[in-house]
């Protein structure tokens, strides 16, 4: 059964408001997820409306750094005509273990930021992650997220952030939080 999703426009490309990142599906947490059921998770991505796939040759194993891009490419080719794959090149080393939002003690610094989360998620009846995905969806119409994930649970949360909706006001006042919110450092280093 076929489901839509809203789209957004990348430059000359229409794709699902959310889109699916894949690097875990090949590593990052921990062993390499079973084949046949990330294939089965993809063919079901696409039947809730997903049509937006990232993947990359970083995201492969060290054994075969094409993994990631030769799972994600044989299990959409039967949609080949509905569906995008973005990827990149240079691969790059797994970075989420130097990420600081996961050292020691960050928890407790962003506990503002995930009760300011968890405030709108109330609100809106919605869950946390899809609050997050939600407001970067309202910061710009061509801004496409691409959060990874094994679980059709998740996949399903995901795609409800779609279907989330801030006022232009909310998302001010989520701003105005943000700027003067103390929070850990991110992958990047900024805050």
């Amino acid at each position: 059964m076929q489901k839509t999703m809203k789209h957004r426009n990348l430059g000359r490309l229409q794709v699902s408001a959310v889109g699916l990142g894949c690097m875990g599906m090949s590593h990052t947490y921990g062993a390499t997820a079973d084949k046949r059921e990330m294939t089965e998770l993809l063919a079901q991505s696409v039947d809730m409306g997903y049509d937006f796939f990232d993947t990359a040759e970083s995201y492969g194993t060290q054994a075969d750094p094409h993994d990631n891009e030769n799972l994600v490419g044989q299990a959409l080719k039967p949609f080949r005509n509905r569906v995008v794959i973005a990827t990149k090149f240079d691969p790059a080393t797994d970075f989420r273990s130097t990420m600081p939002q996961f050292a020691s003690g960050s928890f407790e610094k962003n506990r503002p930021l995930f009760a300011l989360i968890n405030k709108f998620a109330a609100e809106h009846q919605a869950t946390p992650a899809q609050v997050a995905l939600a407001w970067m969806l309202s910061k710009k119409p061509w801004i496409v997220p691409i959060p990874g994930t094994r679980s059709l649970s998740r996949l399903k949360e995901n795609a409800g952030a779609a279907d989330v909706e801030f006022s232009a006001d909310e998302v001010r006042a989520i701003d105005d939080a943000l700027d003067g919110m103390e929070m850990s450092d991110v992958f990047s280093g900024l805050k």
